[in-house]
């Protein structure tokens, strides 16, 4: 099998597994996936954990001030 060795725009995005019922869609795996790929790139490439968390408390504060 042959393997390709470039990044691409979805690199740091998880593939989402298929499902086929509602039940499915609500599963961890599922939602936790979606979540992840919904968040930024830069988010998605901070390295220490407390930064990351410190992040993604902004962001989530913006998105809800955004959305609301």
């Amino acid at each position: 099998m042959r393997y390709i060795n470039y990044n691409t725009r979805s690199a740091s995005n998880i593939h989402l597994p298929r499902v086929d019922t509602g039940y499915g869609q609500r599963t961890v795996c599922y939602v936790g996936v979606s979540l992840w790929n919904s968040l930024s790139d830069d988010l998605k490439t901070i390295t220490s954990f407390s930064t990351f968390k410190a992040h993604l408390k902004l962001y989530l504060q913006t998105k809800s001030y955004a959305d609301g």
